[in-house]
C-alpha cells in the first residue's frame, strides 16, 4: 500500500515532504477504514489487491476534494468501491 500512495503522490508531482500529505493521508485513512468495514458487514471476500484499490480510492477521493487534478489514465475507478465510497459518506 505504502509503494501505492507514494507512485501515487509522485504521479500527482508532489513531493514526500508536502505539508498537505499528512492530513490527506490521515483522511483517506479515515474513509478506507469505513469502507473496509462495510465490506466486512456485506461479506465480500478481499485480496490484498482489492484492499490497497480501495485505499487509493479513498485517497483520489479526498485528494479531489481538495482541488488536487487526478490526471487522466492514473487512476481507474471501480464501481464497486465508488458505491461503497458513497454509501459510507451519506
Amino acid at each position: 500500500m505504502e509503494k501505492a500512495q507514494g507512485d501515487f503522490f509522485k504521479a500527482l508531482g508532489l513531493s514526500p515532504f508536502d505539508q498537505r500529505l499528512g492530513p490527506w493521508r490521515q483522511a483517506a485513512l479515515h474513509l478506507f477504514d469505513k469502507v473496509w468495514a462495510l465490506s466486512a458487514r456485506q461479506c465480500t471476500p478481499l485480496e490484498e489487491k482489492d484492499i490497497v484499490q480501495i485505499y487509493l480510492h479513498c485517497l483520489v477521493t479526498v485528494t479531489s476534494r481538495q482541488n488536487m487534478a487526478v490526471p487522466e489514465g492514473l487512476f481507474l475507478g471501480n464501481d464497486l468501491i465508488i458505491k461503497w465510497i458513497k454509501e459510507v459518506e451519506s
